[in-house]
């Protein structure tokens, strides 16, 4: 009995001995902790410093693109074309289009019409972009065509029976004095329309041209 209560003495001894050493080592890794926040506190100006001389020209490029970004959304909003834009900021051809696309821009095939109005078609990128925006002003509207540089607008008109809607389209003897644009791509340019109205503002709708109308039924 006495062997076993010495024992259980010594056992609880060197538990208790244990315990202590693991809190003295505790107690000098929070000391060591804490000198070394300390130090690093002391020194976080002197290492985020350091930290942007190192990558200060990434930092630099990284925002100079997302304020072009940005900048380039604005001035697309306010109805500059992608390639004026792409002239305009430092940025990749590819991002102005996926940007441009987000203002409803559609790669649009140059085709013939670079090399009838060549002075309407400067700052290219790739292909020709176009696009169709529509106004209500009540019971009509104006639809905007813009191809490049070249803008113009069709009125429309809130329709009866079996049509939706009844967008005026230029007979093609008044076409291109209307337009500014061949009347080779007259057709073109109608079921561009056409086609934009309804997946804009009629999905499930059609649409069919007529000789000086856009019937969207």
């Amino acid at each position: 009995m006495r062997k076993m209560l010495a024992e259980n003495a010594k056992a609880a001894a060197a538990v208790v001995a244990g315990a202590q050493q693991g809190r003295d080592d505790a107690a000098v890794a929070r000391i060591a902790a804490h000198k070394t926040l300390l130090e690093t506190t002391q020194k976080i100006e002197a290492l985020s410093a350091g930290f942007y001389r190192k990558h200060y020209a990434r930092i630099k490029k990284d925002h100079q693109e997302q304020l072009n970004r940005r900048f380039a959304a604005v001035l697309l909003e306010h109805e500059l074309t992608p390639g004026e834009v792409l002239a305009l900021l430092d940025l990749p051809e590819a991002q102005v289009i996926e940007i441009s696309r987000r203002f409803g821009y559609t790669a649009w095939e140059k085709e013939e019409f670079e090399a009838q109005k060549p002075e309407a078609m400067h700052h290219k990128i790739g292909d020709s972009y176009a696009r169709v925006t529509f106004k209500d002003e009540g019971r009509g509207g104006t639809a905007t065509f813009q191809l490049d540089q070249t803008v113009c607008r069709f009125w429309y008109e809130l329709a009866g029976s079996n049509a939706l809607l009844l967008i005026d389209a230029p007979a093609a003897e008044k076409w291109e004095a209307h337009t500014g644009i061949p009347l080779a791509l007259r057709e073109k340019v109608l079921h561009f329309i056409g086609e934009r109205a309804v997946a804009d503002n009629a999905p499930g709708y059609r649409y069919r041209i007529e000789p000086t109308t856009i019937v969207i039924y």
